[in-house]
């Protein structure tokens, strides 16, 4: 029985992921389901690998079919300002497609048309396509490579807000329970569950839950997927419990049989093991672990998070806690290459600091657009008249420029270096001085130290422009 398909019979022999690949499964099961369930299912798995990319790419999953690469796959993304797609991952930004950045007239009547592109291949790619439309194009020369700084960048989150979502968590609570409860799994009682996820016939088996509801859900650590199945033989329903880096909540309703004693299995999965068997974690009890009563109304919860902010609280909490773990992974990678190199003297500290700053600048303007918003919230209703003319200096010049090659402004690229030089120096002191350890090493990457040392360089200089002189951190 355990190695037949749980939707019709057949043998089951597809090597399922149990969770889906993309999102850091390892673990296969060829008893659950036949090649072609396996196949009718790829919509829905999809769906929530396409929902949970943005997260996936923030914090550097690989997943299971790309472990032989370590290819961290990239999310699609629009710039609002400029209404272009971006891919985004940990490391790296980039344009879906080359765009101009600048025509010029020449004087012969042919135009000099400045191209940025991803990559050299990207820009062959390009100007063949110009060429077969009959364009007469010639390249002049190759820039060198660059960062693009973006602005806010756009994405949607629909997972467990539409019935497709929910489909999909209904689908990995039914493939967990196949996993976990063969038995349970072929039931005669759970055939509308999968009319429901095979065929989006029926509904009200899934529903988003409170934190809350249930418990079991905080013991998860940093980004771990938590998914519990389970009969409560008090009600006999069979359910499940899915957490999704320990911030989206879901609640299965997968039926209602006599089967005996209560019982649940816990699943803790961490993207970000690579490889078994510490991947996933199983626990076994003789009771119904996280369940929660089913609601009356399944939407419910859902409707009232949105109203009362709680649903846009679980993703900032998910978001600062992907940037503090983004912050400490460099703060160590610096460390570990700071021991390797050993630099001796001033001249050359700086050198390899210099370098180190250069290829992580994206995170000195954080520190510039953190501090200027900071500075500019605090003072806005302060008389002194000096600080208003800072910060209407501040609000006539931004530090983004979306059409510029780099997505700076003039003004932008003159606060990178600035700060960046200021950041060379400061770590090139506490490294001298034996307090460059991993907590300072991550505050001066985004905590209180780094914005003192960025923001005192840029209030001299915007009152250099405003006042005609640079002043203290003591007149502040």
């Amino acid at each position: 029985m355990e190695r037949s398909c749980i939707i019709c019979g057949v043998a089951a022999n597809s090597r399922e992921h149990v969770f889906p690949a993309a999102l850091g499964g390892r673990r296969t099961n060829k008893g659950i389901y036949c090649d072609t369930h396996n196949g009718e299912y790829s919509e829905l798995a999809n769906i929530i690998v396409n929902q949970m990319r943005f997260f996936n790419s923030q914090i550097g999953v690989v997943g299971d079919h790309q472990k032989t690469t370590g290819e961290v796959k990239p999310v699609l993304l629009i710039d609002p300002v400029t209404k272009t797609e971006m891919w985004l991952n940990n490391t790296s930004t980039a344009f879906a497609e080359p765009r101009i950045t600048s025509v010029t007239l020449n004087p012969e009547g042919d135009s000099a048309i400045e191209i940025a592109a991803n990559s050299l291949q990207q820009l062959d790619t390009y100007v063949a396509a110009l060429r077969e439309k009959g364009l007469d194009v010639h390249v002049k020369s190759k820039g060198t490579p660059g960062i693009y700084y973006p602005g806010t960048l756009e994405g949607r989150l629909d997972l467990g807000g539409s019935d497709t979502g929910l489909r999909a968590i209904a689908y990995i609570a039914q493939t967990f329970l196949a996993q976990a409860f063969p038995d349970l799994a072929r039931l005669p009682e759970l055939a509308p569950l999968k009319e429901y996820t095979l065929n989006n016939s029926g509904k009200d088996f899934a529903c988003w839950l409170s934190p809350s509801d249930g418990g079991h859900d905080s013991e998860s650590k940093r980004f771990n997927h938590r998914i519990i199945v389970g009969h409560n033989a008090d009600d006999n329903v069979i359910y499940a419990r899915i957490s999704l880096f320990g911030a989206f909540h879901y609640g299965v309703y997968l039926g209602v049989a006599e089967a005996g004693s209560s019982r649940s299995v816990v699943f803790d999965i961490d993207p970000l093991v690579k490889h078994p068997p510490l991947d996933m974690q199983k626990t076994e009890y003789d009771k119904a672990v996280g369940y929660s009563p089913r609601p009356e109304n399944l939407t419910e919860y859902l409707a009232a998070a949105i109203k009362n902010g709680e649903a846009k609280a679980s993703v900032d909490g998910l978001m600062r806690n992907i940037q503090d773990f983004q912050r400490e992974s460099l703060a160590t990678k610096w460390l570990q290459e700071l021991e390797r190199a050993k630099p001796t003297d001033r001249e050359t500290a700086n050198s390899f600091f210099e370098r180190l700053v250069s290829s992580e600048s994206g995170w000195i303007l954080k520190l510039i657009k953190h501090f200027r918003r900071n500075f500019s919230q605090a003072m806005a209703n302060s008389k002194n008249k000096d600080i208003t003319k800072i910060l209407h200096y501040y609000s006539e010049n931004s530090e983004l420029e979306p059409s510029s090659f780099d997505g700076l402004s003039d003004y932008g690229r003159t606060l990178l270096a600035i700060s960046s030089a200021a950041l060379i120096e400061k770590l090139t002191d506490d490294f001298f001085s034996g307090e460059l350890d991993q907590d300072r090493m991550e505050m001066l990457l985004s905590g209180g130290q780094g914005l003192y040392t960025v923001g005192r360089v840029i209030q001299d200089e915007a009152s250099l422009k405003v006042l005609g002189y640079a002043i203290s951190d003591e007149v502040w």
